[in-house]
């Protein structure tokens, strides 16, 4: 756990016990089938979950008692990249590499819902918009009724888009240095001392480029 996870609006953490029990503790949103002050058994495909979620969220290594999990999450198509890194030469010598924090990713679910929130709000806006009420059968063909189908989802799109365009009229006076996280700085000193055979290569990779100084 770092200072990080603290403050952010939907924030799990778990604290191991045990190879089988966890400690854990929420803020925010959180899956339904971790309740509070309970005991909760998780089936195989909730574990399977929370483990793609902790391994997606790791920033360079992740370790598990078995090579289960890490397979589990190559196959379901979640490939985990590496944190970006910027490399910087000054004009005395130095080189500094600096890690860029990983866009935080959630479950399946949120994941699907960032990638396809476009087609969604735009399928509400000219299927939905004024013609459904809450009591009719939804037209994704679910036989539902629109207010136990898409309608939370379609309320969901609404609620982002009116945030994006409200922000013109939200005034807010904060230090700059608290609105933006900062880089990680993974190295910084004289280019023979790169700690790293990745880095090296790449910042070899660089010179050949004959990139002009830093300003």
């Amino acid at each position: 756990m770092s200072n990080r996870q603290i403050g952010f609006k939907d924030t799990m953490i778990l604290i191991p016990i045990s190879s089988k029990f966890y400690l854990c503790f929420y803020h925010g949103d959180k899956p339904k089938y971790v309740k509070f002050k309970s005991y909760c058994f998780l089936t195989e495909e909730q574990t399977i979950e929370i483990n793609v979620a902790i391994l997606k969220n790791s920033y360079s290594k992740s370790v598990c008692m078995k090579e289960v999990p890490l397979k589990q999450n190559k196959s379901e198509g979640q490939g985990m990249k590496s944190p970006e890194r910027n490399i910087m030469v000054y004009q005395g010598g130095d080189v500094s590499i600096n890690t860029i924090k990983k866009e935080i990713e959630f479950y399946k679910s949120e994941e699907k819902f960032s990638k396809e929130y476009l087609s969604i709000f735009s399928e509400y806006r000219s299927l939905y918009e004024g013609k459904v009420k809450r009591n009719d059968l939804c037209l994704c063909g679910s036989e539902k009724k629109y207010k136990k189908c898409c309608l939370e989802i379609h309320e969901r799109c609404i609620s982002i888009y009116h945030e994006i365009h409200n922000q013109k009229n939200d005034r807010y006076s904060i230090s700059p240095k608290y609105s933006v996280e900062r880089e990680i700085e993974v190295f910084r000193g004289p280019q023979e001392e790169i700690p790293t055979s990745k880095d090296r290569e790449i910042f070899e990779l660089l010179k050949k480029e004959n990139l002009g100084p830093m300003r």
